[in-house]
Formats: structure tokens, sequence, C-alpha cells
């Protein structure tokens, strides 16, 4: 990807190249242009074919939006500030991907580039590889203040603008880290629990508080491919031995409410201070899981 200047319709633009070489590099660049035609979508202004080079120039500048955060990853405001904007547009474009192609398209299907004249996020219909996860839930829930990247930031003004409801909700759904953390079939999880844990043991770990209210919708227990086992009356499931030797056990399951990992962030420093933690804070979160696997 390049970043250029050309004239079109008899005026200088800013535009990006993209360059296709090597092996299935015009079959690729054939597929490319053939998503781009939709003006919602990143714009194709011309297109290059000459001795095995071939080229895609897209209207305007387009930045990574990885590279937007990564350049302001020591400022906590501005990252959530950043997300704030682009989740918005994101669920822009999400919404109607899915009304043009009855389709849903996460982040993670598109690749994320950042106008440089609007300031405003474009997609590309191209899988991500820098798993950079935005919202697309609906916007209603939480204050609608007019920000945007390209506008000049006024940090002071947004976090007026931000609800503690929403600001929690970016820190949880873009700023969250994910552990796997390995345990004996035998141990007993405290789902909701806040721990230490600062290796890969769950039996290591130390838990430091608990987020009430928590509930969990169980699943049943299956076999990698689908197979299900008989549930006894004491609720334990009794398999055949042959059919999960050298297979997958899966125990799917829900915790509820979502809202108890803000009550984790909004209490945090409280209980740090009282357990006077000061420092490797990386090593404390909250117990939760999609599905828990036996081997």
């Amino acid at each position: 990807m390049h970043s250029a200047k050309a004239r079109i319709d008899g005026r200088k633009s800013r535009v990006t190249v993209a360059i296709y070489q090597g092996n299935d590099a015009e079959e690729k660049w054939r597929q490319d242009i053939a998503k781009y035609i939709h003006p919602n979508i990143i714009q194709i202004c011309g297109i290059a074919s000459s001795t095995g080079i071939h080229a895609a120039l897209f209207n305007d500048d387009l930045i990574p939006l990885q590279g937007i955060l990564d350049h302001y990853r020591e400022s906590h405001f501005m990252t959530v500030y950043i997300y704030a904007c682009f989740n918005r547009d994101f669920r822009e474009v999400f919404n109607y991907l899915y009304s043009a192609f009855q389709r849903a398209f996460y982040s993670l299907d598109c690749t994320n580039w950042i106008r440089r004249s609007t300031g405003q996020l474009c997609a590309e219909l191209t899988p991500a590889n820098d798993y950079l996860w935005l919202d697309v839930l609906p916007e209603s829930s939480v204050s609608s203040g007019e920000y945007s990247l390209n506008a000049g930031v006024d940090l002071t003004k947004f976090i007026e603008l931000l609800t503690l409801e929403r600001y929690h909700h970016i820190c949880d759904w873009n700023l969250r880290r994910h552990r796997s953390i390995a345990l004996s079939a035998d141990t007993i999880v405290n789902l909701g629990a806040v721990f230490r844990c600062s290796n890969i043991l769950l039996e290591d770990s130390v838990e430091i508080a608990f987020l009430p209210s928590v509930q969990v919708d169980l699943g049943n227990w299956t076999i990698s491919g689908g197979g299900t086992g008989d549930v006894m009356p004491n609720g334990w499931t009794r398999f055949q031995s042959g059919d999960v030797f050298n297979n997958t056990l899966s125990l799917t399951l829900s915790v509820y409410p979502y809202a108890q990992w803000d009550s984790w962030l909004s209490q945090a420093n409280y209980i740090f201070r009282r357990l006077n933690i000061i420092s490797s804070f990386e090593d404390y979160g909250t117990a939760s899981a999609d599905s828990f696997h036996s081997c």
C-alpha cells in the first residue's frame, strides 16, 4: 500500500495505491476490483496493469486504523476516544452491509482504514489480520455526542459527553485482554471471582474479590463432532468410554449479567487501594468462560 498524489478530473488528489505482485496477483486484483465498486465501501478511482504488475488506486489517502491506535497507545483516554468514534462509524458500515447483502460483516471480516480527509472509518471487505474488534451494539443507551478524529480532539468535552456506562463498555469491549488458563478436572471455578494469576495455572491463583449476582446458564457436555451423553439423575453426564477416548469433551456456558464486568471496572481502584496493590495490575482479572474443554 502506498500514499500518492494523482491528477483526477483535472485536479490534484491524494490517493492510496495498492500494488499486486507475485503468484495469482492478477486474480486477486480482479477480485478486489469487483468488491470496491459500491460508494459506501472504500472506493477505487483507477486501475492499472502492465508487465506483470497490477495496481488499484483508492480514493483519498487511507491510514490503517491500527496505526492510529498504536500512535496513541500511551494515552488511555485518547484510545477510548478513538474507539468511541470508530465503533460508531463501524456500526453504520455493519448496518449498511447487512441491509445490502443480508450478511453480518464484523470487524474481523474487514480491514479498517481511516480517510485522512474526513477522519472517518472506511471498511475494506477483506478479512483483517490485526484482530481489532469494533462494536456493533446500538448507541441508543448512551449519550449522543458529535465527535470526530478529524475535527480536532477536545478530550474534556468528549469525557463530559461520554456516559459512565459507555466508558465501561468501551474498556470492556475494546481494551480487555483475554488469557487462557489451564485447570485440572477436579478444580472448582468460582465464576465472577476477581483473582490474581501470574501464570497459566488456575490452581496457583488467589481470589481477592467476588462479583455478586452472577448467574450461569449451563449447556450440555458434548463430544467434538456433536455427540451427547446421557444426563444422570445426579446431574452427571455419562458417555461410552470408546466415544471419549482420544476425543474432546466440551461444556458451553453463559455468564450473566454482563454488567458484572462493569462492576469490576468501577471498583478496581478501590479494591486495589484497600488491599495495597500497587503494581502488576495485568495479573488481576475476572473469571469467565464461554466453554470448558477436557481432553
